[in-house]
């Protein structure tokens, strides 16, 4: 994905790496403004995964004791999904850092920064759209259907805002 971004300068080629939704170009376009360099942006993805989904699961776990801590970092960190996207570079990792943050505010019962997580995961690619509707098990009704359109509020949102602004988009001459 990023070396395809990369050749088109932004929005614009037909490909495997264009396959994806308008908002996870956003998350592209950083790495492309951080470095050019597309091994390098393979090493902060990895070293950003890696720091994000330790740090949140050690403290999310912290309360189990140090042994079930790190177990638990083990089990995400060497399971397929993990495995798969380090052999092949994958920008799933972003995605699962938004569905693991995500999880952690609606045990926290934090809706708002819930919704606005996975309404981010959602603009990149549809299937954490599913998240959307743990709200209405969760909480109240009216909490959740509010969290449901505020989810919904900010993929459309993110998705315009790839769409308008990117490189190669509308105001680009996209």
């Amino acid at each position: 994905v990023y070396d395809i971004w990369s050749i088109n300068k932004g929005f614009g080629g037909i490909g495997y790496g264009a396959s994806y939704f308008p908002g996870l170009y956003i998350f592209v376009e950083v790495f492309y403004l951080v470095t050019k360099d597309i091994w390098f942006a393979l090493k902060l993805l990895c070293i950003f995964y890696i720091s994000i989904v330790s740090g949140t699961v050690l403290i999310f776990l912290r309360p189990r004791g140090l042994a079930t801590s790190l177990m638990g970092l083990m089990i995400v960190l060497v399971s397929y999904p993990s495995l798969i996207a380090f052999h092949t570079g994958n920008l799933e990792m972003l995605i699962f850092i938004l569905i693991l943050l995500g999880a952690t505010a609606a045990y926290a019962k934090k809706w708002r920064i819930f919704a606005f997580l996975i309404g981010v995961a959602t603009s990149a690619k549809v299937f954490p759209g599913i998240f959307a509707l743990a709200p209405f098990v969760l909480t109240s009704p009216k909490v959740a259907l509010r969290t449901f359109l505020l989810t919904v509020r900010t993929s459309i949102t993110f998705t315009l805002f790839a769409l308008f602004f990117l490189p190669g988009g509308l105001s680009s001459n996209g």
